[in-house]
């Protein structure tokens, strides 16, 4: 035994390590499970973009990039830079065009990115704390989620961390090097999101505070280097394609914009906080209907700078309003998203084609439902539409009750099962959930609430898929989700469902169920508590090295990005930087307790000797 724990001693930033790790994989492997059928629905357009731009680089070849007549100097796709997509083209070679193969990348790059946060904290503070830190980053949902989403937030945040760490290496070793390190870091983000182009001159403020006099300069100076020439290569071929000084892409303008509109809920001021609104106010205003297609096609650059002299011009006529907005908008960065969190229930692993489906196991449609089907209010009704084909449901005007039930026939334990259900959203809001009868276990709930302004088809199929925890049966259940107008109107063609096979992932139930369950910790109301707890922690602590590390990216963020349009993606890593100081309040609290419980024990003992 002893030798154990002196191998564990002498190796426990491994271990530490490779828990963290593991435990990151695992809860995004859960977290893909469940949000694999809801990827494509977040910002569908943006990854489309994205992966365009990738197929023509590996069609037209890597020196496109620098071509004025190649397919990627379509002016469309400088609205972010282009290092995602170049990243994309590496794995699409690799790999095909695979989607599984981009999130297991982001995946894989997202759990690393929890072990440099470990490393990081333990460099500053001790291997409590910074084990408790990569093990809030591995379980954090939203961390996770984004993880697996085809964008490159995920991504742009490690860079940054590395460039964290090789500063704080840089304290205790020969540190040009290692400057040289984090400014390329930083670049490197610039290359996958433009939101860090201005961190280096926060990092070269730190630089100041951390390091002795004839050190400050050549530091910072290589930092400032190394970060230039790492974006060079984008500068330079913007001069080249676009005969401009265009230093990452196009887009400030943009969210200036939109960051303004975000707050002006009144259209008081006529600044549009959508894309699309931006372009229709451009269309109106130049008298130009081309404006209204795209952001950037048509005189992108030109628009791009017209953006930014209105949102200037804005600022200086409302400043005391404006600076309200940036304060209230760091004040927003503060909070924790409300992130899908790993469900308890067991995922599928198959997704049978449409021409594929096995044999209706059960089935109800048109009258059969009003047969089967019972109200769950009072006040909801329903009827059959004048062909019998279908049922309507009216439902009361509740926010959130459950208004129609439906019970299927017995079901295997730890068997798949897809449910089909055909409908047609005439009014309001609804949610779909599948429930067992006898465990009263949710094994379904529709993650995107259906709503009729949103409706595409006149009569939609949605897809339901499930695995019981138990032998029993499953009802269907249809319930109000906060609709307005006030009730909802659903026309229910039919509902079918299909068994698919045995569960291969029904060894993750159990699992799971210690997962969502710490996942529930992370909220505001509590994550947000901790971490000014143990800001002030440290403060008294007088940790002014570790301060003054941790909190330059979040003070970045809170300074430069809460001027500008800002969505939970983009401030990701600020929350890396959170769970060190929430880490901090946590472990001092268990340490502090410890001490209290071994004096009061050793106070009992004493007592009984007496």
């Amino acid at each position: 035994m002893k030798i154990f724990f002196e191998l564990f001693n002498r190796y426990k930033t491994i271990v530490y390590a490779l828990l963290v790790f593991s435990i990151a994989i695992f809860v995004r492997f859960l977290v893909g499970q469940d949000s694999r059928f809801e990827i494509w629905k977040i910002q569908p357009g943006l990854i489309e973009n994205y992966q365009v731009y990738a197929r023509f680089i590996i069609e037209d070849g890597f020196f496109s990039f620098f071509d004025s007549q190649a397919r990627v100097a379509n002016l469309d796709f400088m609205g972010h830079p282009p290092g995602y997509s170049f990243v994309l083209a590496l794995i699409f070679s690799a790999a095909g065009d695979s989607d599984f193969a981009v999130q297991s990348f982001s995946v894989l790059v997202d759990a690393l990115a929890a072990v440099v946060i470990f490393l990081i904290a333990r460099k500053l503070l001790d291997d409590k704390i910074a084990f408790l830190t990569g093990l809030l980053a591995a379980f954090a949902p939203q961390l996770a989620l984004n993880s697996v989403l085809l964008l490159p937030d995920t991504l742009a945040v490690f860079p940054i961390l590395l460039a964290i760490y090789f500063l704080v290496l840089s304290l205790d070793k020969p540190p040009l090097l290692l400057m040289v390190f984090s400014g390329i870091s930083l670049g490197l983000s610039c290359w996958l999101r433009a939101n860090s182009l201005l961190l280096p001159l926060f990092f070269m403020l730190a630089i100041w505070f951390l390091f002795e006099k004839r050190k400050k300069l050549v530091l910072s100076t290589a930092l400032f280097a190394a970060f230039v020439l790492t974006v060079a290569p984008m500068t330079i071929r913007n001069a080249i394609v676009y005969k401009e000084f265009i230093p990452i892409s196009l887009g400030a303008g943009q969210i200036l914009l939109e960051g303004i509109g975000d707050y002006d809920a009144e259209n008081k001021y006529g600044i549009p906080a959508t894309d699309s609104g931006i372009c229709e106010m451009e269309a109106k205003k130049f008298n130009k209907a081309e404006y209204a297609l795209t952001l950037f096609g048509a005189d992108g650059i030109w628009r791009d700078r017209m953006r930014l002299e209105t949102g200037w011009d804005f600022i200086k006529e409302h400043p005391f309003w404006f600076t309200q907005v940036w304060v209230r908008r760091a004040f927003w960065m503060l909070k924790l998203e409300k992130a899908q969190k790993v469900s308890p229930e067991v995922s599928i692993s198959r997704v049978p084609a449409e021409t594929g489906l096995p044999p209706v196991i059960w089935e109800s449609k048109g009258t059969q439902l009003a047969e089967n089907g019972s109200l769950m209010s009072p006040n909801a009704s329903f009827s059959r539409t004048a062909d019998n084909s279908a049922l309507l449901l009216q439902t009361d005007d509740s926010k959130y009750d459950a208004q129609f039930s439906v019970e299927t026939n017995l079901l295997k334990k730890n068997y798949e099962y897809l449910t089909d259900i055909t409908l047609q959203l005439k009014k309001g809001r609804i949610s779909v959930k599948i429930r067992g009868v006898d465990s009263g276990r949710t094994y379904f709930s529709t993650v995107e609430v259906l709503d009729w302004r949103n409706a595409a088809k006149p009569m939609q199929t949605l897809r339901l898929y499930f695995v019981p925890a138990r032998d029993e049966k499953v009802k269907i259940v249809i319930s109000n989700e906060t609709p307005n107008p006030p009730t909802s109107l659903v026309e229910i063609e039919g509902i079918k469902m299909f068994e698919l096979g045995k569960a291969t992932y029904a060894w993750t139930r159990i699992p799971r169920f210690f997962v969502s369950l710490i996942q529930k910790l992370f909220t505001t109301n509590v994550m947000l508590p901790l971490a000014v707890i143990g800001l002030i922690i440290l403060i008294r602590r007088r940790k002014w090295t570790a301060l003054i590390i941790l909190l330059i990216v979040p003070i970045y963020n809170f300074c430069i990005q809460s001027a500008l349009h800002t969505e939970y993606r983009y401030v990701l890593v600020i929350h890396y930087f959170f769970f060190v100081l929430a880490a901090v309040a946590m472990v001092s609290a268990f340490d502090f307790l410890f001490r209290r419980a071994r004096n009061f024990s050793g106070r009992f003992s004493s007592g009984k000797q007496n």
